[in-house]
């Protein structure tokens, strides 16, 4: 009888540690990582008119630096950017980026201009 109380205990245990486990690892795997986004960043040819967070077609206006960050506050605006293109960058579709992988790559191009006091 006591066996059966202790096995039942811990299936009761695991049945409710699993749910918060999962959900656990689960929001961390849809947190943007700026480490896959670097990588997305070279996949997709950004760091050849990109490199470091510069820009080589016009000079004046790097994805990085508080400029940046003040005119592209949201990260709609930067998704607008990579989807339609502008100027002479092209636009990169669903099929070329993916929304998990551009979640990521927008997290990169975030974390090439240090937060203010860090």
């Amino acid at each position: 009888m006591k066996h059966k109380r202790t096995t039942l205990l811990w299936v009761f245990r695991i049945s409710l540690i699993t749910p918060l486990t999962t959900g656990l690892a689960a929001s961390a795997a849809n947190k943007p990582d700026p480490r896959h986004g670097a990588k997305v960043f070279q996949e997709a040819s950004c760091a050849v008119c990109h490199p470091g967070g510069g820009n080589t077609t016009n000079p004046k206006k790097p994805i990085k630096g508080d400029k940046f960050v003040n005119e592209y506050k949201d990260d709609s605006k930067i998704e607008k950017v990579v989807r339609h293109g502008l100027g002479s960058m092209p636009a990169f579709n669903p099929k070329m980026i993916s929304d998990s992988d551009l979640k990521d790559l927008i997290a990169y191009i975030r974390s090439l201009t240090p937060k203010k006091g860090k």
